[in-house]
């Protein structure tokens, strides 16, 4: 699991890995988690794959990550400096390009992000993600090891992470499709990633964006929140969120009992603001990169 902004919350590195994975075994520093991943072959410029990870974080077996079912991946990309944005800013029209006909992707979107982790209405030219569908774990392998695009941004970011998961309910449309099967049983008390999206009428974006400040405002400063993003297809219009959750029941507990949720879920009804809407949630089987300079590791439940 990624170690991300840990001091902002009350239990400790070691409690959260245990929470993901009871067999796990914690790192006990930064550079023991960069000696173990020197040699992985998902981590940035490292070589063959090894997906232990030399026994690090080791649950179970290799079996469960490696089974022939749909897997969902999110990558969250980081550019700095002028060249490197604007190479991720021409990618946006490019990328997609490079991206259709890949082996086993049945499903994929590379969204920019906006201001304030996200959720501001002005763009962030510096933070991109791109969210695939893949038939295989080892579909998804192969891309991230070997495919050209892929390496491109590896050698233009200033840092990525990728999340692997697999879905547990998912209702909506997509682009007029659920692009997300279900894989696998929702455990309230285990770690949950969540995707919502949506595309709004013109005529509700200024209510919409009004009312949505409040709601990304409690999202990111919630304690259950390990990570929150905001992203999207088209500015203002076609909109996206990511996050994290230390466990299902904290992620239920903010969408029934925060009141600016029930709020906009309540407005949402009675204003019918969204053209199409979808909202996914799954377990996360792995994490590689870093993120806000915090490094990552593989982990598989």
């Amino acid at each position: 699991m990624l170690w991300l902004r840990l001091s902002k919350y009350n239990d400790s590195y070691e409690d959260f890995v245990h929470k993901l994975c009871p067999f796990a075994k914690a790192p006990t520093n930064v550079a023991t988690v960069r000696a173990a991943t020197a040699g992985c072959g998902w981590a940035k410029g490292a070589g063959s794959i090894n997906l232990c990870t030399a026994g690090l974080l080791c649950c179970k077996s290799n079996e469960s990550f490696m089974e022939q079912r749909q897997v969902v991946s999110m990558s969250l990309m980081r550019y700095e400096g002028l060249a490197a944005r604007w190479w991720a800013f021409t990618q946006m029209g490019i990328g997609p390009g490079h991206l259709a006909g890949v082996d086993g992707l049945s499903f994929v979107k590379l969204m920019g992000s906006g201001g304030r982790n996200g959720f501001g209405i002005r763009p962030n030219w510096g933070v991109y993600a791109l969210l695939g569908v893949w038939d295989t774990t080892e579909k998804a392998q192969a891309f991230f090891s070997t495919h050209s695009w892929w390496q491109a941004v590896d050698g233009h970011t200033r840092e990525h992470c990728t999340f692997f998961l697999q879905t547990t309910t998912a209702h909506g449309c997509w682009d007029g499709r659920m692009p997300f099967d279900k894989t696998t049983d929702f455990d309230p008390t285990q770690p949950v990633a969540v995707i919502t999206r949506a595309t709004i009428y013109p005529s509700q974006m200024a209510r919409f964006w009004r009312y949505s400040r409040t709601v990304s405002a409690s999202l990111e400063d919630h304690p259950a929140a390990r990570l929150s993003i905001g992203v999207g297809e088209w500015p203002l219009i076609q909109q996206a969120t990511f996050s994290l959750w230390n466990s299902g029941e904290d992620m239920l507990r903010y969408a029934y009992k925060s009141r600016q949720h029930r709020e906009v879920v309540q407005k949402t009804r009675e204003l019918g603001w969204y053209k199409e809407e979808l909202f996914a949630r799954f377990v996360p089987t792995a994490v590689v990169g870093s993120w806000e300079g915090v490094e990552g590791l593989l982990l598989r439940l």
